[in-house]
């Protein structure tokens, strides 16, 4: 389980120094539910804030089943497990 507060730090550091995109890789999340979500959409907010991009790789399974439920697709790529 991740912490609002943790994940935060972990964006802000994943976007410094000019970064243009963030992979996120979900390949051994099991499960998210919409706290999870919402965490992805603070990401996405961030990153846009500072001209970068967001993909999320390695997604498979019922996070992969949630994403399109919620219709991430239109927000995020989404590059399946294999």
């Amino acid at each position: 389980m991740v912490d609002r507060v943790a994940f935060t730090e972990a964006a802000d550091a994943a976007l410094e120094g000019g970064v243009t995109e963030v992979v996120a890789d979900l390949a051994e999340l099991e499960y998210m539910d919409s706290a999870g979500l919402g965490f992805l959409l603070m990401l996405l907010k961030a990153a846009e804030g500072k001209g970068a991009s967001v993909t999320l790789t390695g997604v498979g399974g019922a996070v992969a089943e949630h994403l399109e439920l919620a219709r991430f697709n239109l927000l995020f790529p989404i590059e399946k497990a294999a």
